[in-house]
């Protein structure tokens, strides 16, 4: 095989290291030979490494740059030495879906709080090759191969698909993505009473100025159990109160 792909694990060599100047990294922190797997990265610049490799064919020789936001220009040169990659994803069964989903959970949740964005990366292809399984409770009968089935049950992959789903929101809702944030909550908190799920199906309403709805789901939860729910309440009834004056000024205005 001469192309990286998404199962890949690499052998590269890394050399003339340049500027990194402190920053996180564990594929540049020495230059040897060293076997790279596909999606392992936990830090901006690994990450970085990565696309550099996925780029390359065996035996090619790069010089790469990385360009920071703070125009900080990091430099490295990669060897792509030999590749293994044994399988595809539409090759893999439910099990092995499953089982690389939570990984690309766990690294996502692992990157989350240094590097939301580039942690948004792992939770959705976390959530699409979970998605390429559904319907969950049909898993079984559509398995031609004997061997495939029941070999993770419908609870366990819900749950990874839920959990997935509440971190995609959670990031969402830190780049002030609201509405697309409802679109990924609605459906779980329709169907489950997860509590983080409704808490930030709220606390999106709110930022939305939905002050109605936002109450509505708020008010699902035991909130006066719980600082933070409480605290959300407060809020949503301070700024639903703060609206509804200064929209009966403003009617005052026009028509008193």
């Amino acid at each position: 095989m001469d192309r990286v792909a998404d199962l890949s694990e690499c052998l590269v060599e890394i050399s003339d290291v340049a500027n990194l100047s402190g920053r996180e990294s564990e594929y540049l922190s020495d230059t040897k030979e060293k076997l790279i797997r596909m999606g392992d990265a936990v830090t901006p610049i690994d990450y970085f490494v990565e696309i550099f490799i996925r780029q390359m064919y065996v035996g090619e020789v790069s010089r790469c740059y990385v360009t920071t936001k703070t125009d900080h220009q990091i430099e490295f040169t990669i060897k792509l030495m030999a590749i293994d990659c044994p399988r595809y994803f539409y090759e893999l069964s439910p099990k092995e879906l499953f089982e690389i989903s939570s990984k690309y959970k766990e690294q996502g949740v692992k990157m989350y709080k240094k590097y939301p964005e580039f942690a948004q990366n792992y939770f959705n292809l976390a959530a699409k090759l979970l998605i390429s399984l559904k319907p969950f409770n049909t898993l079984d009968d559509r398995e031609a191969n004997e061997s495939f089935k029941h070999q993770i049950d419908q609870q366990s992959l819900q749950a990874l698909h839920d959990g997935i789903y509440l971190n995609i929101a959670a990031g969402l809702i830190k780049q002030n993505r609201y509405e697309d944030a409802l679109y990924v909550l609605i459906d779980l908190t329709d169907r489950t009473n997860n509590e983080k799920g409704i808490y930030r199906r709220a606390l999106a309403h709110l930022n939305l100025k939905q002050y109605d709805e936002a109450r509505q789901q708020i008010e699902r939860l035991n909130f006066k159990e719980n600082h933070e729910f409480h605290a959300l309440h407060n809020r949503i009834a301070s700024e639903m109160k703060e609206y509804n004056e200064r929209y009966a000024n403003m009617v005052k205005k026009m028509f008193g």
